[in-house]
């Protein structure tokens, strides 16, 4: 909440305020806020289809509500050993608790009762085994993977993939699909 607030006074915002709510169930009076928006934290929760709904409760009349995710679906490291790639992308993504909310939004937002909805999609891309790690802990996944199950190969997938970074970085990214809506 620090960082927040330093921002906001660097922005030169001094009437922002700041609460921990819980998302499933906030102490908002209905249609409080102009807008609502979610970035990146509904792949987590336990049920994003009723957060996107109290956002949209707490949102006014012709507000908009905007989420933010990833679709898991399309991650990818760019490497042409196939297998090794979808068995570090199977444990990566599947520890992800709601790994197609991305594509998930829409629905749940016109469930929600929001509409005029509109979508876009946007390459969160890494370039360079440093920053693939930084993100997607690509190399952590990978010694997960080569501990459980030695025989994967693994192990010598990611010697071989850092040794090619140093010739000709290494890409991977996933695709983060933006949704937005108006209450009705």
């Amino acid at each position: 909440m620090k960082e927040a607030r330093d921002r906001a006074r660097s922005l030169g915002l001094s009437n922002a305020e700041y609460v921990v709510e819980d998302a499933r169930k906030m102490s908002f009076i209905d249609g409080q806020f102009d807008g609502v928006r979610v970035d990146r934290t509904l792949q987590h929760v336990a049920d994003p289809a009723l957060v996107i709904m109290e956002m949209a409760r707490v949102a006014r009349k012709g507000g908009r509500v905007v989420c933010a995710e990833p679709d898991w679906g399309s991650f990818f490291i760019d490497d042409d050993d196939v297998r090794c790639v979808a068995a570090v992308s199977d444990i990566w993504t599947g520890s992800i608790r709601n790994r197609k909310i991305g594509r998930q939004l829409p629905r749940f937002m016109t469930a929600a009762g929001l509409t005029q909805i509109q979508t876009s999609g946007y390459l969160l891309a890494t370039y360079g085994l440093k920053d693939v790690n930084l993100v997607f802990d690509v190399k952590k996944t990978a010694e997960f993977l080569a501990q459980s199950n030695p025989a994967s190969g693994v192990a010598s997938w990611y010697e071989k993939l850092e040794l090619r970074d140093s010739r000709s970085p290494v890409f991977a990214g996933v695709t983060i699909i933006v949704a937005a809506g108006v209450r009705g």
